[in-house]
């Protein structure tokens, strides 16, 4: 029996050569037990503790010699963006970069409602906006490690989409106050004269769009307005495509934020030209004297990173913002500002300034 305990120790160890020293000191220590002798243990170490170590070798050696699989490269190019705020991976996206691991085109798409409800929802967060969404909003998608990032616009955001874009300005319409578009300087983060009226035209209808130049004209003479104004960027007018939007999603109606129902429609109908109209109607309706306008694109969406950051990580602003609107807003707010400023540097869209001043009273449409 003795014979056959220390045999078959030996023959359970076998292919582990480099560890012989250790095996073999084992194996007499166990035949010295069996022969009731205490050689083996004369430094103190009692046959128990020697078992424990010697299955604990012989198990580390064969787990070290076992094969490990393969990290994914598709997981480590999406981690390289994406950051899961637990210690796993939420399940669409690992059955994502699986697919893509074997589809053989290095493309990881991500299905865009996918992509907004996981971040609004906290389950994965953007690790540096600013250097990765510039390429995300665009339909070609962003390149890292040799995998192409796209965010596919899915059915339901396309759904969705169409709908808002049918019915928004009817609906925003009802009940609109056109002081509602004078905004403060802290709302939109720029900087300009203390006595200078920021007007945001991305706040009106289009129906309403007579109204609040109206209202412009009922300000004092001399009085200095900044009107802010969204188009898309030059060309032909695009079809209802993916880009189409992406480009509109920032202006989408959101549960606890202000739609923003006019920049919806400029970000995805009317480019540069748009803004010689609009300074015909400055002058015609509200009665202001254009002083000059400029592309503030760059500076717009710093502006906006700014104050994305601020409700990010200033506590006491974070904390008055949580105690009016959810967490999910919260989230959903730092996001989509994000994408508007993705969208300005990508050149998608673009952001112009129009300086003015009432310099006369209107007189009345003659019937």
């Amino acid at each position: 029996m003795q014979q056959r305990a220390v045999a078959a120790f030996r023959l359970h160890t076998t292919g582990l050569a480099h560890q012989s020293n250790i095996f073999d000191w084992f194996a007499a220590l166990l035949t010295e037990h069996l022969n009731g002798t205490s050689i083996g243990t004369s430094n103190g170490i009692s046959v128990g503790a020697a078992i424990s170590i010697a299955l604990f070798l012989t198990f580390w050696y064969r787990t070290r010699r076992q094969p490990r699989p393969s990290p994914n490269p598709a997981l480590i190019a999406l981690q390289t963006i994406l950051v899961p705020t637990q210690s796993r991976w939420p399940a669409p996206f690992l059955v994502i970069v699986n697919a893509a691991r074997t589809g053989g085109k290095h493309i990881i798409s991500i299905p865009l409602t996918l992509f907004l409800e996981s971040v609004c929802s906290g389950a994965v967060e953007l690790r540096k906006p600013a250097r990765d969404l510039p390429s995300l909003v665009k339909s070609c998608g962003l390149n890292v490690h040799g995998w192409t990032i796209v965010l596919e616009v899915d059915w339901k955001t396309s759904v969705e989409a169409s709908e808002h874009w049918h019915s928004l300005p009817l609906r925003t319409a009802r009940g609109f106050n056109p002081e509602s578009a004078v905004v403060t300087l802290h709302t939109r983060g720029l900087s300009a004269e203390n006595d200078t009226h920021v007007v945001d035209m991305d706040l009106v209808p289009l129906s309403e769009l007579q109204s609040t130049l109206r209202h412009l004209s009922t300000y004092p003479s001399g009085t200095k307005f900044e009107v802010l104004v969204t188009t898309r960027a030059p060309g032909p007018v695009p079809q209802p495509d993916s880009q189409v939007v992406k480009n509109a999603l920032p202006f989408f109606p959101r549960s606890g934020s202000a739609p923003r129902p006019s920049g919806l429609t400029r970000a995805v109908e009317h480019d540069a030209a748009f803004i010689g109209l609009l300074e015909a109607q400055l002058c015609r309706v509200a009665g202001l004297s254009t002083l000059g306008f400029e592309e503030i694109s760059r500076r717009y969406a710093d502006s906006v990173r700014s104050a994305v950051r601020q409700v990010e990580d200033h506590r006491d602003v974070r904390t008055v913002f949580l105690s009016k609107k959810s967490v999910e807003v919260w989230r959903a707010d730092r996001l989509y500002g994000d994408w508007e400023a993705a969208l300005l540097d990508a050149g998608m869209l673009r952001k112009w300034k129009v300086s003015a001043v009432k310099n006369y009273l209107l007189l009345p449409d003659r019937q």
